[in-house]
């Protein structure tokens, strides 16, 4: 009996801890006009579905491979009116650095090591660039 007790806890506690994370997670569509990086991977320009959740991001492409990353809370910055991408640029290499909601909800990417040997190039040289999400 209490081993069917244990175990009937645990799955309530599985199903609990799985229905927190899934309402944790948030998803945009963005188009985005030029070929870019995250993490060390390196996908097309395109539309993408972005989901994050319980601090991993997902992009996934209808016309090929996706990627994920690990991301932590950031702060928004400025207010803007919908969801946006933003993208550090290094000559014409680009790396998604935060995603950022209407509400406020904003993740930041940890830079990779790639993106630390491009920098080193670009020494002064970093614009950010957006892609609008919906």
């Amino acid at each position: 009996m209490k081993r069917v007790s244990a175990t009937l806890l645990a799955m309530v506690g599985i199903l609990a801890l799985t229905t927190t994370a899934s309402a944790q997670s948030m998803t945009m569509r963005a188009n985005i006009p030029f070929d870019f990086a995250v993490g060390d991977r390196h996908l097309d320009k395109g539309e993408y579905i972005v989901r994050v959740g319980s601090g991993v991001v997902q992009l996934m492409s209808p016309k090929g491979p996706g990627a994920f990353s690990l991301s932590q809370a950031a702060s928004p910055g400025k207010s803007q009116t919908g969801n946006v991408l933003e993208f550090r640029r290094y000559g014409d290499a680009y790396f998604l650095s935060k995603l950022l909601w209407a509400d406020g909800v904003a993740r930041e990417l940890p830079k990779t090591r790639s993106e630390i040997e491009i920098a080193r190039k670009y020494p002064g040289v970093r614009a950010i660039e957006t892609a609008t999400a919906k």
